[in-house]
């Protein structure tokens, strides 16, 4: 998967904590809740266990959290949005179960998010429709129910990925509003009906 991501925040960052790609185990420790000034905090591919602590989602300066690749269990807690600088949210690979919380569309500062190879279920909610992500990768979990139209309002969509769901229906037309979208992946879903003819405004699609 390919991200697009503002660099010039990246280079912003003051302090930063990475352990990434190692054999740590064990549930996060909450003292990474208590460093001050942290901006980056990146665990991917580890082998950490239990829940993403609280205490994580209330930190007031965090613009960049990577949990991909562990063991994590439980749900998407409504306290996510609390984080109000962050752009980067990636918890692919886990075991996280539940639904994606109505509240989602309250991540306003989120850039990039990614909940993808998860266990979560439900419907896509409507909600989704208020972020201004360039990618939101939802790929390989059990979500159900219908595509929302109002994605297809997400204008600074640069990479859209729904595939290998459950999702059915058709694909709605107003998918064609999204101008900026160069990569679309649906499938492995249960949609039905024929290819909307809208598809084709989307004039930067290089990979449907």
């Amino acid at each position: 998967m390919y991200y697009y991501f503002n660099m010039r925040v990246l280079s912003s960052f003051s302090q930063s904590r990475n352990l990434k790609n190692n054999q740590l185990t064990g549930p996060i420790p909450s003292i990474l809740t208590q460093i001050p000034n942290l901006k980056i905090l990146d665990l991917a591919q580890n082998r950490f266990m239990g829940e993403i602590p609280r205490l994580l989602y209330w930190s007031e300066v965090l613009q960049y959290l990577g949990l991909r690749g562990n063991m994590l269990t439980g749900t998407l807690s409504t306290d996510m949005c609390q984080l109000t600088g962050l752009a980067y949210f990636d918890v692919r690979g886990n075991n996280l179960t539940g639904t994606i919380p109505d509240s989602i569309g309250n991540c306003t500062s989120f850039e990039i998010l990614d909940l993808s190879y998860n266990q979560i279920t439900g419907e896509i909610p409507y909600n989704i429709g208020f972020l201004q992500v360039a990618t939101l990768s939802l790929q390989g979990n059990r979500l159900t129910g219908k595509i929302p139209e109002v994605i297809g309002l997400m204008q600074a969509l640069a990479i859209l990925d729904l595939s290998e769901n459950e999702l059915v229906g058709p694909i709605p037309p107003i998918l064609g509003n999204l101008s900026f979208t160069g990569k679309l992946y649906l499938h492995g879903n249960k949609l039905s009906g024929s290819i909307p003819p809208e598809l084709g405004n989307m004039s930067k699609l290089s990979y449907l």
